[in-house]
């Protein structure tokens, strides 16, 4: 898995459409938003099976940075015209949008809370633990 993923990942983080088919799939292959992308990956709570499609989405975010000189804006604003410069597109664990009226409305509104930053699971202690 390893060597395919490898070389997946290289087209994908220097050619923005792949950087998309590997993100959330594309319609040109029946299913692949569910059984062969990130975003199928994240919704089923990422099993076992699908560590691969986060392997390959995860080297072509690093392949892409080193791309844009290790930069991340010019490499955050490269996936965003990837995804057609839009309101929303996928980074990450999640949708993204573009606008601060989107991002404020967003805030504002019940969210989901989990143990994560800027759509990607994240390490963070316990603030408030039980056995305290």
């Amino acid at each position: 898995f390893l060597l395919p993923s490898l070389i997946q990942a290289i087209f994908a983080g220097l050619c923005g459409r792949v950087l998309v088919c590997v993100s959330i799939g594309t319609c040109c292959i029946p299913c692949s938003e569910k059984l062969c992308s990130a975003l199928g990956s994240v919704l089923r709570r990422r099993p076992l099976y699908m560590a691969w499609t986060w392997w390959r989405y995860m080297l072509s975010g690093l392949v892409a940075l080193l791309a844009h000189r290790m930069r991340r804006l010019p490499f955050f604003e490269w996936e965003w015209r990837a995804f057609g410069g839009k309101q929303y597109w996928w980074h990450g664990e999640g949708i993204w949008c573009w606008s601060h009226k989107d991002c404020d409305k967003i805030l504002r509104d019940n969210q989901t809370r989990a143990s994560a930053f800027a759509c990607m699971q994240a390490c963070t202690p316990d603030l408030f633990a039980t056995n305290i």
